[in-house]
């Protein structure tokens, strides 16, 4: 079962600080444009799956249907723009 854990309004350097190495974590990232002729700045959303290089294969299988139903959530809110996978915290 997937329940939210924290939240945050500081932007994806707070997102990067929260990330561990020996997790499977999900982040559903709210991006809002000022430019109103982007869609009258209607918000998008990022759904990203961080897959920690410490975290148990079987977890790490397990995030696929666990992301399927991330999707369904938050596609009642809002577009989802972008998928993503992670490992990496570059950048």
């Amino acid at each position: 079962m997937l329940h939210a854990t924290q939240s945050g309004e500081a932007g994806l350097n707070e997102l990067k600080d929260k990330l561990r190495g020996d997790l499977v974590q999900f982040a559903y990232f709210v991006i809002s444009s000022k430019d109103e002729t982007d869609l009258a700045g209607a918000p998008k959303i990022a759904l990203i799956t961080w897959l920690g290089d410490g975290a148990r294969a079987i977890n790490k299988a397990r995030s696929g249907p666990q992301r399927a139903d991330l999707v369904i959530i938050s596609q009642r809110t809002a577009t989802v723009a972008a998928e993503l996978i992670a490992s990496d915290k570059v950048g």
